[in-house]
């Protein structure tokens, strides 16, 4: 997903080239090409999670008291074309491999794009709640105009339905935030007990200027 939205950003297109070799796709997300063969293999295991992605549809619900209702749902992909032999990951196929994003998610990713560092992303990859963690902030603090605190009970509703308890969950994040601060050295954030306060910082990367 993190490759999907930066190269839309990046390259402004909605067909996305993911290259003849799944060997030199699965080295552009930061996996091991070399561990090919099996079902368990990284090859095979991000093939089909690709499988997975690109056929899902993303739905937005409001619901406010039962007074107020709005849905919105669009498609990831309007077009996948997954060519590559997950065992045989350094040999290029006949045809080039490539997805077409669909119209109303590719313009939500041009809409509000969300400035991460690729680097980043390759150093958190072993903790989904890690990189769920500088995600989210990196999208906070980009569009942020006024500090903002979140509770530590709105933050465990997101992002720790697999803690038992808030203080597990608060335990684990501040460990995580350690690391982010590590790699995201211009990052404005206090947390206590409460929850945690974003305050204004540079975002991690500069913005695209889209006029030039």
């Amino acid at each position: 997903m993190f490759w999907v939205t930066t190269e839309a950003s990046r390259t402004g297109s909605r067909t996305l080239s993911l290259g003849s070799s799944l060997a030199d796709f699965i080295r552009q997300v930061g996996l091991d090409p070399s561990t090919s063969g099996g079902s368990r293999s990284d090859a095979s295991r991000l093939k089909e999670q690709m499988k997975r992605l690109f056929s899902s549809r993303i739905n937005f619900t409001y619901e406010d008291n039962g007074s107020e209702f709005s849905r919105s749902h669009f498609l990831f992909a309007e077009k996948v074309q997954l060519w590559w032999n997950p065992n045989s990951t350094n040999i290029d196929s006949l045809f080039n491999s490539e997805i077409e994003l669909g119209k109303q998610f590719f313009k939500e990713i041009n809409d509000h794009p969300v400035p991460i560092d690729t680097h980043a992303l390759s150093e958190l990859k072993q903790s989904p709640l890690a990189l769920d963690l500088y995600a989210w902030i990196t999208y906070r603090v980009s569009y942020l105009k006024k500090p903002q605190t979140f509770r530590w009970e709105l933050l465990h509703n997101q992002f720790g339905p697999d803690y038992k308890n808030i203080r597990s969950f608060r335990f684990r994040v501040r460990q995580f935030l350690k690391r982010i601060t590590l790699l995201y050295l211009d990052h404005n954030l206090e947390d206590d007990e409460r929850g945690l306060t974003l305050l204004h910082s540079n975002t991690h990367i500069p913005k695209l200027n889209k006029n030039t």
